[in-house]
């Protein structure tokens, strides 16, 4: 899986950055990424996104595909500012040229905080907003896979009785949703069952604390 993050994100960062920085960036963005701590926000997560877009014929211009390779860069358990601080790293990495309209990136990286599904959306993020939804949704075990990157990442501070009750708080919001998803409409069926599915696994969850 390594290898096969690796040429995407050099084919893509490529398209930016002349090929010794574009190798560079990716190793780095690959090490990030691979950190212990992450057992979801990882290269697999990234990978899926790729492949969900292939699946649904998703075409993805080249904004969106550094937006999904530098959208999880940073993640902290927890932080309000993962999405803030992945734009910063987009920042400092890449250079404004004209095959590429950086703010873009920026704007479509900052549509992927959790706390923005519920707000109005606007469409030229629907893609990624999509994909990067549909992605969670879809892993299995996902609940047991953010728990346990909560659990490295705060230490003797995480409480699962909170965790549990404030992601199935999150959850059902977006189940609340008329529609999951804006251009995946083929997966919102399957998509509202396992967050049915997942919404259940915490209320047991809860009943055991």
């Amino acid at each position: 899986m390594s290898q096969e993050f690796l040429r995407i994100a050099r084919h893509y960062i490529g398209q930016v950055l002349n090929r010794t920085k574009s190798q560079h960036v990716a190793d780095i963005l690959l090490g990030l990424m691979s950190t212990p701590c992450r057992l979801y926000h990882t290269t697999d997560h990234v990978l899926n996104m790729f492949a969900l877009a292939k699946e649904y014929d998703i075409s993805l211009t080249l904004e969106e595909s550094l937006a999904i390779l530098f959208h999880d860069a940073v993640y902290i358990p927890g932080s309000p500012n993962n999405e803030e601080l992945s734009i910063k790293l987009v920042d400092f990495w890449l250079e404004e040229t004209e095959k590429i309209n950086l703010s873009l990136v920026k704007s479509l990286i900052y549509w992927t905080t959790p706390e923005y599904l519920d707000e109005i959306i606007p469409d030229w993020a629907y893609n990624i907003v999509d994909l990067d939804l549909a992605s969670a949704i879809m892993t299995f075990n996902i609940n047991k896979k953010i728990e346990e990157e909560y659990k490295a990442g705060l230490g003797f501070e995480f409480r699962s009785d909170i965790f549990y009750k404030r992601r199935k708080a999150f959850l059902e919001k977006i189940n609340q949703r008329k529609n999951l998803f804006h251009c995946l409409s083929d997966l919102e069926e399957k998509a509202r069952k396992k967050l049915e599915e997942q919404i259940k696994d915490l209320d047991e969850k809860l009943k055991n604390v």
